[in-house]
């Protein structure tokens, strides 16, 4: 089974000192800053020293997909590596954030620093991408509550639930997790906790009973 969450934290946590190193000052963005929309470009990529960035598509019609939130010790703006590509993502502070700017050129300078470095930068882009292929076969899933099971049992994997123990997302961002509504997030959050599944609290729910969660799943 794939262990692959949407939530990324500490990944590059050993390499906080080479980016310190190599990469611009720190820049501080406040809550609710968009770092960078969809079709355009800050000529940056960051390294997350501090906060959460949500990192988020929209579609036609405005509908909001999440792809990932970022925390501390990751990184983020890779898609606009190379200078003449615009983002093709939208990136959000959800809460302040301290990041160090980077660009492919510096990159380049800590990779031929670092071998270790460069293999697991790898590694790292390749959690990524295993992610994203995740999120494309879960929304190929055409029963929702199969998706939401999915979704909930591999994020339990996560370092945030190992820690606390809950999901703290709300039912309008779990219903963009899953390309669902919140009306239908709703409904089946009833149907889970009458089953005994799941505890639902003001904000966000914990995981109950694993056994009978991973019986939905289709992973």
């Amino acid at each position: 089974m794939s262990q692959i969450s949407y939530i990324f934290e500490n990944e590059l946590v050993n390499y906080r000192d080479l980016f310190e190193r190599f990469c611009s000052p720190a820049l501080y963005f406040p809550k609710h800053v968009t770092i960078c929309r969809r079709g355009h470009t800050s000529g940056w990529m960051y390294y997350l020293l501090d906060g959460v960035v949500k990192v988020y598509t929209t579609n036609y019609f405005g509908y909001d997909r999440i792809i990932g939130y970022m925390k501390k010790n990751t990184l983020f703006g890779l898609d606009c590596i190379e200078p003449q590509n615009t983002s093709i993502v939208n990136m959000d502070c959800l809460t302040d954030i301290q990041v160090l700017p980077f660009t492919g050129e510096t990159l380049k300078k800590m990779m031929a620093k670092d071998a270790s470095f460069a293999y697991d930068l790898v590694v790292y882009y390749s959690k990524v991408t295993r992610q994203l292929a995740f999120d494309v076969e879960n929304q190929s899933i055409p029963d929702v509550t199969t998706r939401l099971a999915n979704f909930l049992y591999l994020f339990m994997e996560s370092p945030g639930y190992r820690e606390d123990g809950k999901i703290n997302l709300t039912q309008e961002s779990m219903a963009s997790a899953i390309n669902s509504s919140r009306v239908q997030i709703s409904r089946i959050y009833s149907d889970l906790k009458k089953d005994g599944i799941i505890k639902v609290y003001s904000k966000g729910i914990s995981i109950a009973d694993r056994e009978k969660l991973h019986a939905l799943c289709h992973l």
